[in-house]
């Protein structure tokens, strides 16, 4: 039970992974999450490190995943190690861990959620095409690219990211501690990103440390002691 397993979670967050994901470096949240499974399960892993670069993604996924590192650290050390970018729904699931460490040039942050649309009619018309959508009911055209957004859609699209942002700040609020309040204010970002120092100091981290420094530390103190004491001191060297 002294070993520490390292789990990456690297570039952009999708849900399920496909082919091209796996070869381009993104992260599945559903394989993330099977691996985080295995770890937290294994009697030989003493402590889980979660290695973070990542500028976050999809939502889809996020949630559960996030979740579950709050329920893992219930039951072992978890640490995210920000190696160098831990930005939106990657900084979702690390806030959920017991800690949060930062490489010295790294950041942390991008609360917030964005939604993004495509008005290609104008392009269209340049090619003479006109596309024609008969739907029933008429809310199912709404988000359509083939015309601009009518005031009700994205009234619409504002509310769901209210909606995930209430979430997301809420989860971050439970990880590490503070008000909710907090984790909306300038002090988290205000949905930019944060610098390690400055990060630390506004509570959105626990240290400035690379990630050899971080898997010494959990060693050092795996080898020290045992059962639950093991795990206070593995968390105490973070300190």
């Amino acid at each position: 039970g002294q070993a520490v397993a390292v789990i990456p979670m690297f570039g952009t967050l999708t849900q399920h992974a496909g082919l091209m994901q796996r070869t381009s470096g993104g992260t599945s949240t559903e394989e993330f999450s099977k691996d985080f499974r295995r770890a937290i399960a294994d009697p030989q892993i003493g402590s889980v490190v979660l290695h973070v670069h990542s500028p976050g993604g999809s939502v889809y996924g996020v949630e559960e995943a996030a979740n579950l590192v709050y329920e893992g650290r219930q039951k072992k050390p978890v640490i995210a190690s920000v190696n160098s970018m831990c930005a939106s729904g990657a900084y979702w699931i690390a806030s959920q861990a017991s800690q949060i460490a930062v490489t010295p040039g790294g950041e942390v942050g991008s609360i917030g959620v964005i939604s993004a649309h495509q008005d290609v009619s104008k392009a269209q018309e340049a090619e003479g095409v006109k596309t024609t959508l008969v739907a029933i009911p008429a809310k199912k055209a709404q988000f359509s690219p083939y015309g601009p957004l009518t005031e009700e859609a994205v009234a619409e699209l504002q509310t769901r990211n209210q909606h995930t942002y209430e979430r997301f700040t809420g989860a971050i609020a439970r990880g590490r501690g503070v008000t909710q309040g907090q984790v909306k204010s300038s002090d988290f970002g205000g949905g930019g990103m944060v610098k390690a120092d400055s990060a630390v100091a506004a509570g959105m981290a626990d240290k400035v440390a690379t990630l050899d420094q971080v898997i010494s530390a959990l060693l050092a103190g795996n080898a020290g002691k045992s059962g639950r004491n093991r795990s206070a001191v593995a968390l105490a060297e973070l300190e």
